[in-house]
């Protein structure tokens, strides 16, 4: 399971992730295996009104200006989703792709989008509650090892619950606590994903995230 996948990684590389010198490739490995169960469930997340994909509705916004800002994103996303180095080993060379964890905080891609910067009326929606419910029922059963702020990739969240506590209604937030307490094995197959294959399994849930906006 990727739970006790992450428990040894944690384990193994603690001086690598929470040590006096800690390693930023360690820390971008640790943090592409941690986000790959919640990002794969928030792409499978469906608006219970009317059983819509929430990656096919991310830009339904009755303001333009929004739709304009979203279709930069995604456009930026696009361009940026991967840093690509060159790596060695016994006299072969082999390109690799990682992802390029900037741009995944910078546009929020891992939460499908959905920022700080919206009104309420498109950050209030069914949809980021289903989408905010896959990563508190994935962090309070799986504790990131550096403190989620720390997160390359997630650290940004706690700006998205200020504004979400900001502009949306008194229950929003109690209704995603709520809704989080289901098992997290059972939002997502991808705790059972082999840890050889995340990063593949993680590639694969960006191209459908990306193709599908």
């Amino acid at each position: 399971m990727l739970r006790s996948k992450l428990t040894n990684f944690k384990d193994a590389c603690g001086a690598e992730l929470t040590g006096s010198n800690p390693n930023d490739v360690v820390i971008r490995d640790y943090d592409t295996m941690y986000t790959l169960s919640p990002f794969k469930a928030a792409i499978c997340s469906k608006n219970p009104s009317n059983q819509a994909y929430c990656v096919l509705n991310t830009s339904s916004s009755g303001n333009s200006k929004r739709g304009v800002a979203l279709s930069s994103d995604v456009m930026y996303a696009r361009d940026h989703l991967a840093n690509a180095y060159v790596s060695r080993k016994r006299g072969s060379t082999q390109s690799v792709l990682v992802p390029n964890v900037d741009t995944y905080r910078n546009t929020n891609l891992l939460y499908l989008f959905v920022s700080p910067d919206m009104n309420t009326g498109e950050l209030c929606t069914d949809c980021t509650e289903e989408i905010m419910t896959k990563y508190v029922a994935w962090e309070s059963a799986v504790p990131y090892a550096l403190g989620l702020a720390n997160s390359p990739m997630l650290g940004g969240q706690s700006q998205l619950w200020a504004a979400i506590q900001d502009k949306c209604p008194a229950n929003f937030l109690t209704e995603i606590s709520n809704a989080a307490g289901s098992n997290p094995d059972s939002i997502s197959g991808a705790s059972h994903v082999n840890a050889g294959r995340t990063v593949t399994a993680f590639a694969g849930a960006l191209a459908a995230l990306v193709a599908l906006v």
